[in-house]
């Protein structure tokens, strides 16, 4: 029983991948999202004390995704000069803070190699920042990643954890992590950064 269920996981994974393009297709253009406004800089930054920490606002508000954390929240952009993923997150507060790791990589399946983030459009990496919206609404967002090359069809998403502390505050929850995802699925989520205006009704 387990020989069989083993070969028939294993056909199920052969057909997938025989279902994947051998080769990425480049898009034209990078995402058209609209980047925060920095309302409030940054003081003296101290990673354990939140009032220090710069605030942003209007950021590029989407629909709710199926769910958050998961590949259904992120999308691809690939152009021959640079890697655009996109995010979609939950505001869960109106003062709801962030942070993406330095150490955030896209990797190439087959080879092994890793491309770092560069940075995020509009937003610091390795410091936590403020998004100020509505709660209960959406968001996109860009993390920017050197290009990935043609042949790179199936990679994984792994962000850097976060080991600050922050006082009187809850602790970091992990951070996206995805495996053997196919390029071109991700490159089909495009619609998930649509924009959205959120309003509130009194």
């Amino acid at each position: 029983m387990y020989i069989a269920a083993t070969q028939n996981l294993s056909a199920q994974s052969d057909n997938l991948y025989q279902r994947i393009p051998k080769r990425i297709t480049y898009d034209e253009a990078p995402p058209d999202i609209r980047r925060p406004t920095l309302s409030k800089p940054a003081q003296n930054y101290d990673p354990t004390e939140m009032e220090t920490f710069p605030e942003y606002v209007n950021p590029h508000t989407v629909d709710k995704p199926l769910s958050t954390g998961d590949e259904s929240s992120i999308a691809l952009w690939c152009t021959k000069d640079i890697t655009y993923l996109v995010s979609v997150n939950e505001q869960h507060w109106t003062r709801h803070y962030f942070q993406w790791s330095k150490d955030t990589y896209i990797r190439d399946v087959k080879t092994g190699k890793k491309y770092y983030l560069d940075h995020l459009q509009g937003l610091p990496i390795g410091m936590t920042y403020f998004i100020i919206g509505v709660p209960a609404t959406y968001f996109c967002t860009v993390a920017v990643f050197p290009p990935l090359p043609k042949k790179c069809t199936v990679i994984d998403i792994v962000e850097g954890d976060i080991t600050d502390k922050v006082k009187n505050a809850p602790g970091w929850g992990g951070g996206i992590k995805l495996y053997n995802v196919p390029v071109h699925t991700l490159q089909s989520h495009k619609y998930i950064a649509n924009y959205k205006e959120w309003k509130i009704i009194y």
